[in-house]
């Protein structure tokens, strides 16, 4: 892959014109970061906006304002967007978690101005209500009841090792419900802040064209100071208690782009092919947790005591499944498009195939350390059992 740039009015231009898939990325001069991608000719394309929650202060963040604007904003200005992209054949999705809101479609080629164009209307100034946000906190109440079970000790995790601020992207209902409208219109600003925001379309669609669209609208957005997303650890790992049932593993990771991570990725995945785990983690280019958990008594004890020979079938299984995860993540257009909006934001030097070169180098003993981390001081562990 040969990797040429240019500077077009003051825009940084990157072209991957000889990849099996076309690409196109820009970083405009106010900040904003474009990610267009050719894809399978099968009349299918897919759009993705990031928009960081960095700027958004550390009390807002921690009482949910993010989660509650994302019920607010993906409405679209006019409160019609959701109608607009059904009409057309999109179906939306939209989602919050500690990096931040990804809202993202996926529908039909031949209706892709429209597509693209009713996403970019999410950029626009929004209002909202007391009401408006009295009818949300109710849904968001609802919407609390379907979180896993093992969600507060996730949190539980997190607060202790980065802080408070983002260790619930949920948000806590009475702070949400205590919002007002003028709060919220002041989340909207800080959510769309040119700096904050990436857009990612992947798809049967023409890239020189949609490129230079989003380039033309997101050039617009004027350019405002802006906080550089960051995150460390504030105190070293241990064990706490969180809301949930059995035990968890919290594995400290720097970024996706690791070998660790997938290496712990790999295990996780090749301990729930005969124990009854399951693994989690957030994809981001800022550190984080990779979660392996079991609700059933003593299982996590038993992966602690694996003697080397009942561990040595799980070395091979990790390496693969590290390699599928990856593969994985392109497989799917959404998720792929999605993962392109979230990783341009916080890295604007991001290669998909640099997590493929990642996964494929794990080796044996990176799967071996991967183990002795979770046995040793790096990790973190999560009884469940609060209330």
């Amino acid at each position: 892959m040969i990797l040429t740039s240019a500077i077009l009015a003051c825009q940084i231009l990157t072209l991957h014109q000889d990849a099996e898939f076309p690409q196109q990325r820009q970083v405009l001069p106010n900040g904003a970061v474009t990610f267009v991608e050719a894809g399978e000719p099968n009349g299918i394309f897919s759009a993705a906006i990031h928009f960081g929650s960095a700027n958004v202060s550390a009390e807002d963040r921690a009482a949910g304002a993010p989660h509650l604007w994302e019920h607010i904003a993906a409405k679209g200005p006019d409160k019609t967007l959701d109608m607009q992209l059904e009409s057309a054949g999109f179906v939306l999705r939209a989602t919050t978690d500690r990096d931040g809101t990804t809202m993202s479609i996926v529908g039909p080629k031949r209706t892709w101005q429209l597509g693209v164009s009713a996403m970019l209307t999410l950029l626009n100034p929004v209002s909202t209500s007391q009401a408006e946000i009295d009818t949300e906190a109710k849904i968001l109440k609802q919407e609390s009841l379907l979180l896993s079970k093992s969600w507060g000790m996730e949190s539980a995790a997190w607060g202790a090792l980065f802080g408070p601020q983002d260790a619930d992207p949920f948000g806590q209902l009475e702070a949400m419900a205590k919002f007002t409208p003028e709060q919220m219109e002041l989340v909207h600003q800080q959510m769309t802040n040119p700096e904050a925001i990436s857009v990612s379309v992947v798809g049967d669609i023409p890239v020189n064209v949609v490129n230079a669209m989003l380039g033309d609208t997101l050039g617009k957005l004027g350019k405002s100071p802006a906080v550089t997303p960051s995150r460390k650890p504030v105190q070293p790992p241990g064990t706490v208690r969180g809301k949930g049932r059995g035990l968890m593993w919290a594995i400290p990771v720097s970024s996706l782009a690791s070998t660790k991570t997938f290496a712990s990725i790999g295990l996780g995945v090749a301990f729930a092919s005969e124990y009854p785990v399951s693994v989690n983690y957030q994809p981001s280019a800022l550190p984080g947790f990779v979660l392996i958990s079991s609700e059933e008594s003593g299982v996590m004890d038993k992966l602690f005591q694996l003697d080397p020979e009942k561990f040595a079938p799980f070395v091979g299984r990790a390496q693969l499944a590290a390699r599928a995860y990856v593969r994985g993540l392109r497989s799917n257009l959404r998720t792929y498009t999605e993962l392109n909006a979230r990783m341009m934001r916080m890295n604007r030097a991001w290669e998909y195939d640099q997590l493929v070169a990642i996964a494929n180098q794990v080796s044996a003993s990176d799967v071996l350390e991967a183990y002795q981390a979770m046995n040793g001081e790096e990790m973190m562990i999560v009884e469940g059992g609060l209330n």
